[in-house]
């Protein structure tokens, strides 16, 4: 039966006492002397029995107090010191104490330290900050951020917090922690990942140590009872459980699905254990190992870019202990190549391997220097406070060896994909990758993708790229975005495209071979000009393709407060710091030239003005500019002025000021910001936006758009009962399609097309209309050809519908 009671009736029937001891509270693994004759790797893809690692915990049933054993031997048990003191959870500080967790009452503990000497237990304070009715049940340290953590559960829900290791103090951080309802114990990886196990479910969660929320992981596959104990072993980051289901025993838990594999009962009756703690081991003198692969007399053939592995062993000498591998021909010494390793082996590739013998002379042409009959040994190197002798070579080295370099040669070799002829459509947003790729040409070749703007290719190429893996692949990915900047660079203009064809090129031994016939054609097409529509709502400032214009420090930034709420930010000058006479321009992004209108610019804003201790107010200003030629020249549309008078609403007058009251104006209420709507002039295609501080208060600006002016026309008929977005027609069109809608009631509409990424492209209707049908004739003959959505949102309904624009 796995209910809290049974937790709870547990902790309480067993007596509890006050012991004090002086004690050393450092601890250290006791991983045993290496064995000379049978030496152990101690590694996560190791069996369960080849784990030597030290481990503590406190008996809570038959035999109770302190103990000790080793993980691969858990039914040996070593008691250090006998107590009737109960200790649900324990842990091992960076600095070498092992503290842990006294249970006394629900609600109430202590934070103990043990000696893992003696095993003596020594109080530090009462835990305070402990929820009402819960009892601990495990802590883990976090060596990343140095924070001890602490559970606990009330049987109804889990409670994570820190603890000050002086004072006992708790703080909570989570008061519930949502998924997991009896969190038996935590414990923290090398990389600081939280893992508890949940007794109700029995199964293993994740932890955020922020919210204290739990993931499910998996199910253990055992059914958990009473108290638990959970730590990660240090050298390999495996987690292992101190589990009881019908009797104690230790598993292996797997991080990825929550399933154990049994090691073995604690001690011959099987134990209850918690306060569960793995130390690190500490370095050992060096022992004798011996070399174990490859054998004698074996040749490898190293290949430029093979991912195939190779793998270098021997024995492990001592724990804590570094190696060198060396090789050298004819013998060894001298050292011709030298390889660290930190564990008794090296895991590298045919191409890794090629690289090293590639930097040490090794040529890959058809030479005698391609290859080398030499031999190869390693040598031991004791970790850092180990006794012993410093160094030591493997007592069964050197072994003979040869290595070679792979002839490199070029064969024919064929394109793959992408087929021909191919259009590409590129942005500088679009992050998505374009993959070329092509058969194998030989052993030890690198490869280049060639573009060139023809019908037929001809050096230079217009654009050249090495392939993926610094050359080695048969394959060259590029990100769109990246296309769409060398296309730039090339001078090709948004909305115009580059045909031509594209080969791959091998390349060996200073000879080079192109793709067999034929190359294949492809189209790189630039994204064609955004259309002028501005919401702020990315946190880059200035935002993507606009510009700033400014001298020393800069006052124009983007702020979270947006128009009327409704957004996610908004351009700020900030009148309140600049100096008087400061002026700074914040500049669009090129946009399609304005064609016949009416076209407008819209935009909102707020500005609150100021006032000094004289009366005087500051007449700071925002001018408005449009250019035709892309801000060669600039021409002013209309300038803003700071008023005593605050004006709302949509307008088009030179009033600036919104707002009226004191102090610096830093966030805009929604009933502080106004609109103004100011008509563009033919052929506009950027606007720049000027601020001339008189050393006033700040102005907000967002939702900076161009939109055309035409009338929606009312359909004769009855008055509709229902609000309805039909489909354009023509649909496909070029360029004008009809689009026809009901309002069944007065309400304020908007009518807006969007492109396939959703951006916003043209407003058509954006005012208050009386109930009716109405028809939109929409030109979209400034637009690129592609699909598009239009929307019709007033505030009871919202649709939106896909049309086609094909030209």
């Amino acid at each position: 039966m796995r209910i809290f009671t049974i937790l709870l009736l547990t902790v309480i029937v067993l007596s509890i006492s006050g012991i004090s001891f002086s004690q050393n509270k450092n601890i250290y693994s006791a991983l045993r002397d290496p064995n000379p004759g049978k030496q152990i790797n101690i590694e996560p893809s190791a069996s369960v029995q080849s784990y030597m690692s030290r481990w503590f915990g406190d008996a809570l049933n038959g035999s109770t107090g302190v103990v000790k054993s080793f993980l691969n031997t858990p039914g040996s048990l070593t008691m250090l010191f006998s107590s009737s003191r109960s200790l649900f959870g324990a842990a091992r500080s960076t600095s070498g104490i092992y503290y842990a967790l006294e249970y006394t009452a629900p609600g109430a503990g202590n934070l103990v330290t043990i000696d893992t000497a003696s095993g003596n237990i020594s109080t530090i304070a009462p835990l305070s900050g402990l929820g009402t009715g819960h009892i601990v049940t495990g802590m883990a340290w976090d060596k990343n951020t140095s924070v001890m953590y602490v559970v606990s559960t009330d049987g109804a829900s889990g409670r994570l917090y820190t603890v000050n290791l002086a004072t006992g103090a708790l703080t909570t951080q989570a008061a519930s922690m949502t998924g997991s309802t009896f969190p038996i114990d935590i414990a923290i990886n090398n990389s600081g990942a939280m893992y508890s196990c949940d007794v109700t479910t029995s199964s293993l969660n994740l932890i955020n140590k922020t919210t204290g929320a739990a993931t499910l992981i998996g199910a253990l596959g055992i059914t958990i009872n009473y108290a638990q104990g959970m730590a990660f072993d240090p050298e390999t980051d495996s987690l292992f459980l101190a589990a009881y289901t019908d009797a104690g025993k230790l598993y292996r838990c797997n991080t990825s699905n929550g399933s154990v594999t049994l090691i073995g009962n604690f001690g011959s009756s099987g134990n209850e254990i918690d306060a569960f703690i793995i130390p690190p081991a500490v370095n050992r003198q060096l022992n004798a190992f011996n070399l174990q692969s490859p054998l004698s007399d074996v040749r490898i053939v190293t290949v430029a870019g093979s991912s195939t592995p190779v793998t270098i062993s021997w024995d492990t000498s001592g724990a804590g202990a570094s190696y060198k591998f060396i090789f050298g021909n004819p013998a060894v010494p001298p050292r011709r190549i030298i390889i660290s390793s930190t564990t008794n082996s090296i895991s590298t590739t045919l191409g890794a391997l090629d690289n090293i013998l590639a930097s040490n002379g090794f040529t890959n042409n058809g030479s005698a220097t391609d290859s080398a009959a030499g031999q190869w040994d390693v040598w031991a190197y004791k970790g850092a406070g180990a006794p012993g002798t410093d160094s030591i070579k493997a007592t069964n080295g050197p072994r003979t060896i040869t290595l070679r370099r792979q002839q490199a040669s070029l064969s024919p070799f064929a394109l793959v994909s992408p087929v021909s002829p191919l259009t590409i459509l590129t942005s500088p947003v679009d992050t998505s990758l374009i993959t070329f790729s092509w058969r194998k040409s030989g052993p030890g070749v690198t490869y280049k993708w060639l573009f060139k703007n023809s019908g037929t290719y001809s050096e230079p190429p217009t654009i050249k790229l090495t392939s993926d893996n610094s050359g080695l692949d048969t394959n060259c990915s590029i990100r769109v975005s990246r296309l769409d900047s060398i296309l730039s660079g090339l001078g090709i203009a948004a909305g115009d495209s580059s045909t031509g064809v594209w080969r791959a090129r091998a390349y060996a031994l200073g000879d080079s071979l192109n793709s067999t016939a034929p190359d294949r054609q492809i189209t790189f097409k630039r994204t064609g000009l955004l259309q002028l529509n501005q919401p702020f709502a990315e946190t880059n400032f200035p935002p993507l393709y606009w510009s700033l214009e400014y001298a020393g420090a800069l006052y124009w930034s983007r702020e979270t407060p947006s128009a009327f709420g409704t957004g996610a930010g908004s351009a700020r000058f900030k009148f309140w710091s600049a100096d008087f006479g400061t002026t700074q321009s914040l500049i669009s992004n090129q946009f399609p030239p304005i064609g016949a209108g009416p076209y407008y610019i819209k935009f909102d804003y707020a500005y609150r003005f100021y006032v000094d201790g004289g009366g005087i107010l500051a007449n700071d200003s925002v001018g408005v500019f449009t250019s035709t030629d892309n801000g060669a020249s600039w021409i002013s549309l209309k300038t803003l002025f700071a008023t005593q008078t605050p004006q709302v609403g949509i307008n088009s007058s030179n009033n600036l000021t919104t707002a009226s009251g004191s102090g610096e104006y830093t966030a805009p209420s929604n009933g502080e910001w106004a609109t103004k709507i100011l008509p563009l002039p033919l052929g506009t295609n950027k606007v720049k936006f000027t601020a001339y501080s008189s050393y006033g208060n700040n102005v907000f600006i967002d939702n900076i758009q161009s939109f055309l002016f035409v009338g929606v026309t009312p359909v004769a008929g009855s008055i509709p009962n229902e609000y309805k977005l039909s489909q354009n027609y023509p649909n496909p069109f070029n360029p004008v399609t009809k689009i026809s809608f009901s309002i069944p009631k007065q309400s304020f509409v908007t009518l807006k097309i969007f492109d396939v990424v959703g951006r916003e492209v043209s407003i058509l209707v954006n005012s208050q209309l009386e109930p009716d049908r109405y028809e939109f004739s929409f030109d979209a003959s400034k637009l690129s050809s592609g699909v598009y959505f239009y929307q019709l949102e007033t505030i009871d309904f919202r649709d939106i519908k896909r049309m086609v624009l094909i030209k």
